[in-house]
């Protein structure tokens, strides 16, 4: 178990145990914080046959899961939407008897991804959900989810608060450390580890390079903003710690077109879960604001 899931863990198996668990629930956090690896997890006690709150790893259910073929446990994992015929067939699957004779879980992932016509469907089985029968929502976009769906869900926050629990974690996994991509991600331990692991996906020096030459006047802020828009939210973190470095200690006027520049960076963050906007221009505008704040500073 994640260390700094193991609130919830028990939180959750208190529930399961005080047969008081909602049969619906939304796991929403930042990606990378380990909502699919948590959700494997309870669905694997919630399927166990001992029923002890735990997985014992020994029942043939538990043996089912480890080989990935559960019968009674079902996935929904979309590519670029969830349309109304995957959730129909998957909601479809919760209707027959358990062939466990235990629970039946589904698991939707991304669950924002959901056409309107999909959410609609699954607001039937929400409502009139059967017996001994558990879905769970994974989001990091729990906003972009129709307020009706959110209304039937209890909504489980993930979240990680404790650096030092996470620097001991990736310690642990024998990760070479990275002290600013820690400074940006420690808070999504997996996606950080993810970073550690492949030098190639981590892009934060490259960032670093063209922004110097943005800066220096040899390359442009929309040439900047095209390169990096497919990926946006790392260039965004990134830019917006450099901000807080050059808010440290600036004078009064500076301090006001940094801050104008970060507020700047923080709305473009907040729609970058909208769909259609047009995130090169946004990038542009913002770094446009950002190059006039750091030349006063």
């Amino acid at each position: 178990m994640l260390p700094w899931l193991e609130g919830v863990q028990k939180q959750l198996q208190s529930s399961f145990q005080n047969t008081t668990l909602h049969h619906a629930i939304i796991f929403h956090g930042k990606q990378g914080v380990g909502k699919r690896a948590f959700v494997e997890y309870f669905a694997n006690v919630l399927l166990c046959q001992t029923k002890s709150g735990s997985a014992c790893g020994q029942c043939k259910s538990c043996q089912l899961i480890a080989a990935g073929a559960h019968p009674d446990l079902h996935f929904v994992e979309p590519e670029k939407q969830i349309g109304v015929d995957e959730i129909r067939t998957a909601t479809h699957k919760l209707t027959s008897a358990s062939h466990q004779m235990q629970a039946k879980v589904l698991i939707v992932e991304s669950a924002h991804k959901m056409t309107v016509a999909a959410a609609n469907s699954l607001l039937k089985t929400l409502e009139e959900p059967t017996d001994n029968t558990y879905l769970f929502l994974l989001t990091d976009k729990i906003d972009a989810l129709l307020p009706t769906i959110k209304s039937r869900c209890y909504k489980q926050a993930m979240a990680v608060t404790n650096k030092h629990q996470v620097e001991t974690w990736l310690a642990q996994q024998s990760a070479h450390n990275d002290p600013i991509l820690f400074d940006l991600y420690w808070y999504r331990p997996l996606y950080l580890q993810s970073l550690l692991n492949d030098p190639e996906a981590n892009q934060i020096g490259e960032i670093e390079q063209d922004f110097d030459h943005l800066l220096a006047g040899q390359l442009s802020p929309y040439a900047f903003a095209e390169k990096y828009v497919d990926n946006i939210e790392l260039c965004v973190e990134w830019l917006q710690l450099y901000l807080s470095e050059q808010l440290k200690g600036c004078h009064d006027k500076a301090h006001d077109a940094l801050w104008a520049a970060n507020n700047a960076l923080t709305h473009l963050a907040q729609q970058l879960v909208l769909p259609g906007i047009n995130k090169t221009l946004l990038l542009n505008q913002s770094l446009s604001l950002l190059m006039d704040a750091v030349k006063q500073s």
